[in-house]
């Protein structure tokens, strides 16, 4: 109260002077100009008391109100206003290097003839400078920007070479946790700290991702588990950059159930009461007794993340035994039950050494499925299409292979692209066009894909031994520029299909 009366008395005192600032405009002149004043005759007593009251006016109210504002607001209001203005500020950081991306490309193209050697180096050397501007803008801003960036990670079929590069810094890439933050939300959902909660608890997270960090802990009946913590203002954050960034609203219901660990345990336990006839899939538990809204606790998996090949091979697994799970694990839940994990990348996919059987000539492995946020149900006729699909592509039926990918929403100039790109599997009439060993690393692109942009271009490769011998280093440089130019032409085929096709199939390339 001390301090609105304070502001209504020196806004009183304002407009009791206002007669007295248009008799004597020289009083606020005087003090607005560097130009030098004339010499002034005696202030006046009245004179000296508006300038007293000048100096408290233009300190006071600014300080008065930020006072007001502090003392009349709650802790959350005020937490909730911070977040909308540093949304705003970083809405207008991603314009800013989007407009600043575009007149560098703009500029570094000028008078280059398209096609042309120069012109080529100089669109490689802009997309490299862009695409370090993007990644450093997903660092800075975080949450919804990193999860972004991440995302166009998993596109290499649609994102230019340097933008791939560039973005894989973002893979590992977490938001920074403030200390406390992780007792301020235990203190809000359980209304104790953590150590209480459990019987123990490592502060020290073992993975870290866009959403949340994982720490290891030990229930009071001693089962150990792992405890998702979501980040303290990830979900305000979220809602705020997605309404300032209006080109994301397509990913807000996405995002938004993402973000609720009650949603994703309720998924984990569907999946894993779907799958749990395979004795070679294993979905973590969850505690529910244990388990908030940001707060998630499953039974602790130790596993080795699917891509790790080398330790996976020191566990004596065979890497044809988990490929034909992974295709079984996945075929099941597209063609059979209709509910499909959307987010299995390596990270998310484990592999231990199965427990539940008892071979004496190898060890087996199992699947472990983490991360349940994000899934995708497809219905009963999106999944018969599909199965349309697979068996025209086995048998190179290319009427059939049209009329699926058309059902689902593919271009039908483009139907050879799309049908590879579900199956991940080569047509029959591209094998004259496989990728040789020199080039296995020219670009990400899956060499499936590669191929049909071979065949497009009817651009056979020559072989390792021609390469090598037979062609002098000009031709195999025009050779390697030819290659990309094919491969960033299927690129823009491969956006027009994504452009064009349901989320529902987006989710699940």
């Amino acid at each position: 109260m001390t301090y609105r009366l304070l502001a209504y008395r020196l806004v009183n005192i304002c407009s009791r002077d206002l007669a007295l600032v248009k008799h004597n405009p020289q009083l606020v002149s005087r003090y607005i100009t560097t130009t030098p004043a004339k010499p002034q005759s005696r202030l006046t007593p009245s004179t000296q008391r508006w300038a007293i009251k000048r100096y408290v006016l233009l300190i006071g109210l600014p300080v008065t109100s930020w006072l007001l504002y502090r003392f009349s607001t709650k802790n959350d209001t005020r937490r909730k206003h911070r977040i909308i203005f540093e949304s705003i500020g970083r809405a207008i950081c991603a314009i800013s290097i989007g407009i600043r991306s575009t007149i560098d490309q703009q500029i570094s193209l000028w008078f280059k003839r398209e096609g042309s050697d120069e012109y080529t180096s100089a669109l490689q050397a802009c997309r490299r400078r862009n695409a370090k501007r993007f990644a450093n803008l997903c660092i800075d801003l975080g949450g919804v920007y990193i999860k972004i960036g991440q995302a166009f990670i998993n596109l290499p079929e649609v994102i230019p070479l340097e933008y791939y590069e560039e973005l894989q810094i973002l893979q590992e890439r977490a938001l920074r946790r403030e200390k406390g933050e992780i007792d301020i939300l235990f203190k809000r959902y359980f209304r104790d700290t953590p150590e209480n909660i459990y019987k123990k608890f490592d502060r020290e997270p073992i993975a870290a991702a866009s959403l949340a960090e994982v720490y290891k802990a030990e229930t009071k009946d001693g089962q150990e588990v792992a405890v998702k913590v979501q980040y303290s203002d990830l979900r305000e954050r979220y809602e705020t950059d997605i309404a300032t960034a209006w080109l994301l609203d397509e990913l807000h219901d996405d995002l938004t159930l993402e973000l609720d660990f009650l949603h994703e345990a309720r998924n984990a336990e569907r999946c894993r009461e779907h799958l749990k006839h395979l004795d070679y899939v294993h979905v973590p538990k969850v505690h529910w007794n244990l388990t908030k809204k940001r707060i998630l606790t499953y039974e602790f998996v130790s596993g080795v993340a699917v891509d790790h090949v080398d330790e996976i091979k020191k566990m004596n697994l065979s890497l044809k035994d988990i490929d034909e799970k992974l295709i079984r694990i996945f075929a099941e839940q597209i063609f059979r039950t209709g509910f499909v994990h959307a987010d299995p990348h390596p990270g998310n996919v484990h592999v231990q050494i199965n427990k539940n059987t008892k071979s004496r000539s190898a060890q087996q492995a199992q699947i472990v499925l983490l991360d349940h946020g994000l899934y995708e149900s497809l219905l009963s006729e999106e999944r018969k299409i599909l199965c349309d699909l697979w068996m025209a592509s086995i048998t190179n039926d290319h009427v059939r292979m049209k009329q699926a990918a058309t059902a689902l929403g593919a271009p039908e100039k483009d139907y050879e692209l799309f049908c590879t790109l579900v199956t991940m599997k080569p047509l029959p009439d591209t094998e004259q066009y496989a990728i040789p060993p020199y080039a296995k690393d020219w670009d990400p692109l899956p060499s499936e894909l590669q191929m049909i942009a071979l065949k497009s271009g009817k651009f056979p490769m020559p072989s390792e031994d021609e390469y090598k011998n037979e062609l002098s280093e000009q031709q195999r440089l025009e050779i390697r520029k030819h290659f990309r130019k094919l491969m960033d032409k299927k690129r823009i085929a491969l956006l027009r299909i994504l452009k064009q096709m349901p989320k529902t199939m987006f989710l699940l390339l």
